[in-house]
Formats: C-alpha cells, structure tokens, sequence
C-alpha cells in the first residue's frame, strides 16, 4: 500500500475513539468516577465524558492534567499524547462542511468491514450522482443549490474508498423494496442499477437481496451500519437518520446487530441470485443494454 493509501486510513475520528477508550480505561482502573476527576481538575463533567465518548480530543493542556493526574508514565504517556495530536487535525471530510455526516465519513474511511442493511434505498457507497441528488431533495426540499452539491460531492467522495488499494470489505444486504422504488426518474434507476451491478462484481463487495416473497424479516425495525475496525474495541453501530444519526458502542449491541445481519444473509439470495434479480428489475423498467451511471 502507497503512501496516499496510508493517509486515507489515518482518521482523527478514530483516534480520538481510541485515545477515549484508553483514557476510559485507565481511569476506571483507578478506581475514579468521571465527575470525580472533572471536580478535582475544576472542569465540567462533561468536558471528561466528551474526551471518553471520542468527541473531542482535548485541548494538549487538558490531556497533559489527565495523564499527570492518572500518573501515566512513558511510553503509554507518549501514545496517549500522540492520539491526541492526531484526533486533533481535520478530517477527511470537514471541508465539505456537514458536520455530522463528515464525521461518520470520517469514521467509516478508517474501517476495515462495512456490514450494512438498507430496507428503503440505495445506501451512499453505491449511490449514483444523481440518484443522490433526487434522494437529498426529497429529504430536503429547501436545499439549497450550493449545500446540495456538497452534498453531493461529499457522498461520491466517499465511494472512492472502495476503489483504494486496500479497500473496505462491504457486506451488504439490500431490501428488494429499495430496488423498485423509483427514485429521479425511470432514467436514474437504470444507471443505478447498472451501477449496483457493476459494484456488486467487485471483490471485496458482496450484495445481496431479501425478496420481497419474503415477506416480514429481521431487518424490518430499520437500516444499520456496522463498522468494524482492526481492534475490535472500536468497533460501532450507526443508525442514520436525516438529524444525524445515532451511534452504539456496546458490545451487545453490536452483537444483537451482527445477529441481524446474519439472520437476513440467510433470509436473502445469493449473491449469484442477487445479480440475477438485480437484471431481471432492470428489464421490468426496460432499461436500456448499457447504462452508465451519471457524474
């Protein structure tokens, strides 16, 4: 892997994560509460709470009263210090200027498997531009015209991450619903599903479809992200939603979410059939032979 593959993967998301549950960690071995130490450092409790949740990573002085007050010595001192450092650069997104949506962009860049469900639409990895578009205004009507393109950029940005040296693994299970909702037009869902199929002969991507004979099924509660990461203790689940999203780091969560997933792998078609299905919903809306997606 190259230098720029390097970079991609070094998320201060993540850092700040890693370097919370650390702190996390060290604090509860001390046998300290959080409002404990906030009220001994004279900070705001949830100054302590932000830093542990991996939404800040402090400013250097504060981390540097944390260590000394916890008594870390070298050379975890110099991790910690480190993580911090790295937490604090922008991420890989900020400039795109949606707060929440870059930090999960940011999130997700680091992650080594993507494990995702979608029950409504095509999710953003393997959306097209203008597939995106149409979703956003429905969404959004009062968009307006320069956020939407952001938008729009920051979602095709993200999708580049599948085309890296080391890519992500994505698992993901689609709801046949989200394929026959007709999304921007008859000519969008052709080049997205053109695109779906083109996505889904990659490698590292496996796609597959919970028909609708189906009926009722695991996933029927709502679309998830699992996001894991070579330490598991990162690890997380996301459930999007158009304020921003909700985030669950405990392990049964995201265990009861890697049961879910599991249990709609069975309920779906393969892979092979996905495709197959995939072509079939694409004749039905007599798509043409070859259609692109558009940019």
């Amino acid at each position: 892997m190259g230098d720029e593959g390097m970079t991609m993967r070094k998320s201060p998301a993540v850092r700040r994560r890693r370097l919370g549950i650390m702190l996390r960690r060290i604090r509860e071995e001390a046998g300290l509460t959080a409002d404990k130490v906030a009220k001994e450092l004279a900070v705001a409790g949830s100054t302590i709470t932000r830093i542990e949740k991996g939404e800040s990573a402090g400013r250097p002085g504060m981390l540097r009263d944390l260590l000394d007050h916890y008594d870390v010595g070298s050379p975890q001192r110099e991790v910690l210090v480190q993580l911090g450092r790295e937490g604090r650069q922008k991420g890989l997104y900020d400039a795109y200027g949606t707060v929440m949506i870059a930090a999960y962009a940011d999130l997700e860049a680091e992650a080594e498997t993507i494990t995702q469900f979608e029950n409504v639409l095509v999710p953003g990895l393997l959306q097209t531009a203008d597939y995106t578009r149409a979703i956003i205004r429905a969404v959004r009507p009062d968009i307006g015209v320069d956020e939407l393109a952001r938008s729009v950029e920051l979602r095709l940005a993200r999708q580049a991450m599948l085309d890296r040296d080391d890519p992500p693994e994505l698992r993901l299970i689609l709801d046949e619903a989200a394929l026959r909702r007709i999304v921007g037009g008859r000519d969008v869902m052709c080049a997205q599903l053109a695109w779906l199929i083109q996505r889904a002969r990659l490698s590292h991507v496996t796609l597959q479809i919970v028909p609708l004979a189906v009926g009722a099924h695991a996933g029927m509660s709502g679309a998830f992200t699992i996001l894991g990461y070579s330490e598991p203790e990162l690890d997380l689940v996301y459930l999007g939603n158009a304020s921003g999203g909700l985030y669950l780091e405990k392990a049964a969560d995201i265990r009861w979410y890697l049961i879910t997933h599991e249990r709609l792998r069975a309920a779906a078609l393969s892979p092979v059939d996905s495709l197959a299905l995939l072509a079939a919903v694409a004749e039905e809306f007599a798509c043409p032979a070859e259609s692109p997606p558009s940019t």
